[in-house]
């Protein structure tokens, strides 16, 4: 683990001396301006006294930002590790807060700072050194002579400001002779190939002409900013290859329907009304708190994602990131449609259960456990919740897995709209009780929504993976 603030003092230390190098300039512009009246002189040394305590500030904060924090903030370090805390205690944590530069990216660099950081430094020194002598030299009577202080200490910084600058564009202006000479000298290769009946393919062709443009034209991205060609026609055609073969998924990807709505972020309401909620009372039969299974839905349904998005196996969603309560009859059209152009779609729906309750308190109804429900008879979809009731029964040992076998397999046949209606293979997953006060409390942590989202994370990927041992067809 990468330990804070160790280098701090380095940091510090520059900035005491900063600090006094500037307070120097402060106390010399009076002195020379009070005692000596000498405006320009003062304003001269003020400015050569200001910029070194610059010069040393920003050097010190760069070295200490790049080469000691990575290009982080402090304050990014320290919710790094107050992440890795929180994933050791079992919280949800996402990938992008687990993730750290593990070295410096301008490594390479003069003192590993960002390209042309040092040569612009060098330059700007320059550049008020000679602006320092200058004003200083509009107080000095008559002409100033050859063998002066002034004179030859502008001219060195003056002449030296000049040649960076010259380098620079000149460095620039080389490559760009550079990229269209050998843009010519692969035009002639070409010619003497074909002269000496050497064989060549179109391949070649389009090649050379590739970077015969690249070294005439500036390439932009579709937005029209720049953009960084690949180094020939080859690569770039082979790049796209494996794009698109990435693109397309080995075995079958979920549609991700979260159960019921969320809260109104304006109104604070929950958009199910008072149906899938549920009411919590202590001792005294006072109300404690209340659960929201479309909320808890979501929250297991958003950590599943992130986990799919981890390691890149697709899928689908049409209720996760809404708070409306989407009708059943839009979520099976959307699941529906995605069936009709990818026939390894398929749909599942995240619940919790409930039993009815008319006085919530001393007397509730005790069920609990989770269930795994497809449509009536035998389908593709069995074999999916198979897999995940395999998941759900070693994945949680310490609850109820309440389970149908009659027809030989754990999950339970129902004639739910969700199931009936989809024309992919569908399962609904009910994830313990949230009327039962204990599961109830487990579906409410960040923790137990984590661990019900990494079994449904096993589902899915064991299904995904799974293209040929016989579900699909």
């Amino acid at each position: 683990m990468k330990k804070l603030f160790n280098h701090r003092w380095l940091f510090r230390a520059f900035n005491v001396i900063a600090g006094i190098i500037f307070g120097l300039g402060v106390l010399s512009f009076f002195y020379i301006f009070l005692i000596q009246q000498d405006l320009y002189e003062a304003l001269g040394i003020f400015i050569a006294f200001s910029w070194t305590s610059i010069f040393i500030w920003y050097f010190s904060w760069a070295t200490y930002f790049y080469n000691v924090n990575y290009g982080w903030t402090d304050r990014d370090w320290l919710n790094w590790e107050e992440a890795l805390e929180k994933k050791k205690q079992g919280e949800y944590v996402t990938k992008e807060e687990l993730e750290a530069p593990q070295f410096n990216p301008y490594r390479s660099q003069s003192f590993g700072l960002p390209t042309g950081t040092v040569r612009g430094m060098i330059t700007f020194t320059l550049l008020f050194g000679a602006i320092s002598l200058m004003i200083s030299s509009f107080g000095k009577d008559g002409n100033i002579s050859q063998d002066s202080f002034y004179w030859d200490h502008f001219e060195f910084f003056k002449t030296a400001f000049l040649m960076m600058i010259a380098f620079y564009f000149g460095d620039k202006s080389l490559k760009y002779l550079s990229n269209r000479s050998n843009a010519a000298r692969e035009k002639n290769w070409l010619k003497y190939k074909q002269e000496s009946g050497a064989p060549t393919s179109q391949l070649d062709e389009d090649d050379l002409e590739f970077q015969a443009q690249m070294g005439t034209t500036e390439v932009k991205a579709f937005d029209g900013s720049p953009a960084s060609p690949p180094a020939n026609l080859s690569a770039l055609k082979k790049a796209i290859a494996n794009s698109e073969n990435d693109a397309v998924g080995s075995g079958m990807f979920p549609v991700i329907d979260a159960g019921h709505g969320g809260i109104d972020p304006k109104t604070k309401e929950y958009t199910t009304g008072n149906a899938k909620r549920h009411h919590f009372t202590d001792a005294d039969g006072n109300p404690s708190y209340e659960i929201l299974e479309g909320v808890i839905n979501r929250g297991i349904a958003s950590k599943l994602i992130d986990l799919l998005k981890q390691f890149n196996i697709p899928y689908l969603e049409n209720t996760v990131y809404t708070h409306q309560d989407v009708s059943l009859k839009d979520r099976v059209r959307f699941a529906n449609e995605e069936y009709a152009t990818n026939k390894n779609v398929y749909f599942l729906s995240i619940h919790s259960n409930a039993v009815a309750t008319a006085s919530p308190g001393p007397g509730e109804p005790k069920a609990k456990g989770f269930e795994i429900f497809t449509s009536v008879g035998q389908t593709k979809s069995d074999q999916l919740a198979d897999i995940a009731a395999k998941w759900y029964k070693k994945d949680f040992p310490d609850f109820k897995f309440r389970q149908d076998m009659v027809d030989g397999d754990a999950d339970k046949e129902a004639d739910f709209y969700v199931l009936r209606k989809t024309a992919c293979p569908a399962f609904l997953v009910e994830n313990l009780f949230f009327t039962n006060e204990t599961e109830a409390q487990f579906l409410l942590s960040e923790a137990g929504q984590m661990r019900i989202a990494t079994c449904l994370f096993k589902t899915v990927k064991e299904i995904y993976e799974t293209q040929n041992n016989g579900i699909l067809g």
